[in-house]
């Protein structure tokens, strides 16, 4: 399941806000000292993204932006790469993502062997997706080329290598899914988590919960399930380290609630509805505010007869959080971009028809 660029809506958060790229993302990390951040999201007509994206996910270039006049001829190489970062980053922030991907284009043109364009171009057509650049497959087949481009650009002296190469094949793999190239993307994920692994960094929650969003578009729940509960454990082991910011530690703290909130539909998908019951009441307790949450519970409790409660839950996650519930009532949204599995999308449609 996706995880949305609000909040309260959906899944899709790093453990850590620190961490930074040379790319387009303020990128998240799982908390390792030094560890260059693997990248977020999840995608999916983005998504749809979501994952509904994230949000924007942060500043392009984040610390080699530097303040500068307005865009306009260039005196020099330099001063031209920093006015078409500028741009860049002002193009995407306002999700003008196909006028951020002319700026990236030329700015890899003018430094042709710096894979961190390459990568920020990537993740400009996993954001904007077909809604950008036309289809979603076309967004994703740029995306999968841009990535792929980073990765054979990358310098094999520069430090931390391996984690830059696991952050990219984790970039990639989102291009793959905006495209529903499922079993590519798996693949991309797999070699992402390995590839961290060799060099004794551990697993990213975030990607972990990626791979299994993919497992369960391909209809695998049960090793989904167990995914989405090792990415709750990976934040919440993320959150216990100190020297954390608040915010920092809001963000793990979602990460738990959105990976476990993903485990217990999982289950409701695997048929133990009693089960995913206990869950999401067990994570409606620790983040209130969590609108996918009490959705969920409306359904399975419309489904147990207990239309009082269903009720109550969804009065709560309209009237009382701030993100409300209209998107919860979109079909389409709650498939393709939230990726609830069909058994929980089934109930909620039936709990909507009677109190519409």
């Amino acid at each position: 399941m996706a995880m949305a660029r609000a909040a309260a809506t959906s899944p899709k958060l790093g453990t850590s806000r620190n961490g930074r790229s040379g790319c387009f993302a303020s990128r998240v990390r799982a908390s390792s000292v030094g560890r260059e951040p693997l990248p977020r999201q999840p995608p999916v007509p983005r998504r749809a993204m979501l994952v509904s994206s994230t949000s924007v996910i942060g500043a392009v270039f984040l610390g080699f932006v530097q303040d500068g006049p307005a865009f306009s001829a260039p005196v020099d190489p330099q001063n031209q790469k920093d006015e078409l970062q500028t741009a860049a980053l002002a193009a995407f922030n306002a999700r003008d993502f196909s006028t951020a991907a002319k700026l990236l284009t030329q700015l890899s043109e003018l430094d042709p062997g710096n894979y961190q364009w390459k990568e920020a171009l990537g993740q400009v057509f996993v954001d904007g997706g077909g809604f950008a650049f036309g289809t979603n497959n076309e967004a994703s087949v740029k995306g999968v080329e841009a990535y792929t481009d980073a990765l054979t650009l990358i310098d094999k002296s520069e430090n931390n290598v391996a984690l830059i190469k696991a952050r990219l094949l984790a970039g990639r793999a989102q291009a793959f899914e905006v495209g529903l190239v499922y079993k590519k993307a798996l693949m991309d994920y797999d070699e992402s988590l390995a590839t961290a692994t060799q060099v004794n960094a551990p697993n990213d929650p975030l990607i972990v919960n990626q791979k299994a969003n993919v497992l369960a578009a391909l209809g695998n729940w049960a090793d989904a399930r167990d995914l989405y509960l090792q990415s709750a454990d990976g934040f919440r082991n993320a959150s216990k380290k100190g020297g954390s910011s608040p915010s920092d530690t809001k963000f793990r703290a979602d990460g738990v609630a959105f990976a476990a909130t993903n485990a217990a539909l999982a289950l409701a998908q695997l048929g133990d509805l009693p089960g995913a019951e206990r869950e999401l009441r067990s994570v409606s307790r620790r983040a209130p505010g969590m609108v996918d949450t009490r959705a969920a519970l409306s359904a399975i409790y419309w489904e147990s007869n207990r239309g009082e409660d269903a009720e109550r839950e969804w009065e709560f996650a309209c009237d009382l959080i701030d993100t409300g519930c209209a998107k919860y009532r979109d079909r389409k949204w709650l498939v393709v971009v939230r990726r609830w599995p069909p058994v929980m999308v089934g109930m909620l449609q039936k709990f909507l028809s009677i109190t519409s």
